[in-house]
């Protein structure tokens, strides 16, 4: 029995570790080190929600801080810099140059491939100046969101967002991969609903003040993780990590702009 418990008392911060070096570049103690335990993927999944609340909270302690002493409206603008550019910074600004490859492609046909399978997930590589353009427009669209809504008083909206789009990732980590047909993370369908129950309770929790906002950015989390990992299975026979990431994205500005609707007053 203590054999038992005892790797239980491992799993859980190696889980929490693997799926945090699925997410984050920023590297973990030596405590959340993985690769000693076999792990089962669906104790992985479920640290994508809880993932994404920690980031979103950090991002609320930064606004109430800067808020709180420099004033509202400049504590809310460097705060949505610091918490934008924290984001890129923690993905190795993966996610932001996956975005800008797809949204160049999709807009100015600038691909004659499909754009799914062209994605450039190097920010530092060469680019052409309409995906610079796109990318820098897509950092600051979620700038300005983050900033208008950090300035409305709904500071907690950054987890809301940021839970339900790591929890979108996480369903599209269960799906077959393109390169072998295998899931990143390989778990019985049943159990693909324990991140959505998780989720919920966080932005039910962290939320409460705009139920009907949380209702509706659930339920369109749930929504467009149903149709990109349809449409992804459909056209191009499955995912990869930088497909996982392009939806993460989506799902952001998505429920950024969900939480301005809803939240931001005139």
């Amino acid at each position: 029995m203590k054999e038992g418990g005892e790797n239980i008392f491992l799993e859980i911060p190696a889980a929490f570790g693997r799926a945090w070096r699925l997410l984050i570049d920023l590297p973990l103690p030596e405590a959340f080190d993985s690769e000693d335990h076999e792990l089962h993927p669906a104790l992985v999944m479920l640290n994508f929600p809880v993932i994404g609340a920690i980031l979103g909270a950090a991002g609320y302690f930064i606004s109430w801080l800067l808020t709180y002493f420099p004033g509202q409206l400049t504590g809310s603008i460097i705060s949505a810099i610091i918490i934008s550019g924290g984001l890129e910074v923690l993905s190795g600004g993966r996610n932001l140059g996956i975005a800008g490859s797809f949204f160049e492609m999709s807009l100015f046909k600038s691909s004659e491939g499909e754009p799914l399978l062209e994605l450039n997930d190097d920010v530092t590589s060469a680019r052409r100046p309409s995906e610079v353009i796109v990318m820098i427009c897509l950092f600051l669209l979620r700038t300005f969101f983050v900033g208008l809504l950090i300035y409305s008083g709904a500071s907690f909206w950054l987890i809301t967002f940021l839970t339900a789009a790591h929890t979108v990732q996480a369903q599209l980590a269960t799906a077959p991969t393109i390169e072998d047909g295998e899931a990143i993370l390989p778990v019985e369908p049943s159990l693909t609903v324990y991140p959505w129950l998780i989720a919920a309770v966080i932005m039910v929790v962290t939320g409460w003040v705009c139920l009907p906002g949380v209702v509706l950015a659930f339920v369109l989390a749930l929504i467009l993780a149903s149709l990109q990992r349809k449409y992804c299975i459909m056209k191009i026979g499955g995912v990869n990590g930088s497909i996982i990431g392009l939806a993460g994205y989506v799902t952001e500005i998505i429920l950024l702009l969900t939480g301005i609707i809803f939240l931001v007053r005139q």
